[in-house]
This record gives C-alpha cells, structure tokens and sequence, in this order.
C-alpha cells in the first residue's frame, strides 16, 4: 500500500519498492530514528528536612530535567520548601520525555519561650531559666539539660537554650540574665 503504519522499537531502514503501472521497479530508503523514552529514577536527600532546611533533590536516566514546582533545571537542585512537596521530574532524551516524582517531608521547627525569674538578680543570688515548646532542651554556658535549671552567674550572663523535637529539628532562644 501507499500507507503503512510501523512502530519500531529501535532505529530501523525500510525499504520501499513501488512498481509503475508499466510493470518498472524502482526502490528507496528511509531510516526512522528511534530515541528511547527515558527511564527516571529520582531521590530526595534527605527525605524529610526541617522548615528552612535544604534537601538536595537528584534524578538519572535521561539527558536534561525540569524539577516542578519552581521550574529548576538540571540533574540534581537543592530545595527549601516550608511545606511537604511532591516534585514532579520531567526528563528528556531529545524529544522523548518521561516523568517521575519524589515526595519531600517539610517536620516544624520548635518554637521556644524561655524566660528567667526572678530577673535582674543580685549577686550572689539564683535565679530560675525556664523553657518550652520542644522536647529535649540543652543550656549553655553550663550544657546543663532540662526544662528548669537553676543558675547562679556572678557578672551578667546570656544562656542560650536549644531545643529539639521528635522529629530532630531545633531551634535556639536566649536570656540575658
């Protein structure tokens, strides 16, 4: 026929052969390219972050990628998103493209309130720091641990606490006592 539909799965020569109504041969040649639909593979390290942290984001399998959303391009970026993303990788060979996703988990960050009482405080005195809103909290000077802590400064000091969740984000406040 005039018309034939093929589906090469590589690149492939046909042959055509046509013959006249006068009964003369002739044939040609026609090479149909095949680029191979890209197989992606595609990670986020790590999985989960905590807000404001970065993950770096990679894929394989093909020759140029967009990463969506934020339209980045290349085989591997780094993100910050403030909230859990599904990112979308289109990977191209030439004009054959392929998608593939990778989920990135965004864990809150603490949020501290530490405070001092009494505050000023005389020499020689205590004064009792304070803090919620993680978990695990660590004092500095001193690395003592514990929501309550003790303290007697002899000049005017500033405690810094950090504070850390289950999900092992942080966050740190600090007191000028």
């Amino acid at each position: 026929g005039s018309t034939v539909a093929v589906t090469p799965t590589s690149t492939t020569i046909y042959t055509l052969t046509g013959t006249s109504g006068a009964g003369c041969i002739n044939t040609a040649t026609f090479t149909q390219s095949v680029t191979p639909t890209p197989t992606i593979a595609a990670i986020a390290s790590p999985t989960a972050i905590c807000f404001g942290s970065n993950a770096t984001l990679t894929a394989s399998g093909a020759t140029n990628y967009t990463w969506n959303p934020g339209g980045l391009n290349g085989a591997s970026v780094v993100v910050s998103p403030s909230v859990n993303t599904t990112y979308t990788i289109i990977g191209a060979n030439g004009i054959c493209t392929s998608t593939q996703t990778v989920s990135l988990i965004v864990n809150p960050t603490p949020t501290l309130n530490a405070g001092a009482s009494p505050n000023p405080i005389c020499l020689g005195a205590s004064i009792t720091l304070t803090v919620n809103g993680a978990n695990n909290y660590t004092w500095n000077p001193g690395g003592l641990t514990g929501t309550n802590i003790v303290v007697s400064p002899t000049t005017s000091t500033i405690y810094t606490v950090t504070g850390s969740n289950g999900f092992g984000c942080s966050a740190t406040a600090a007191i000028n006592v």
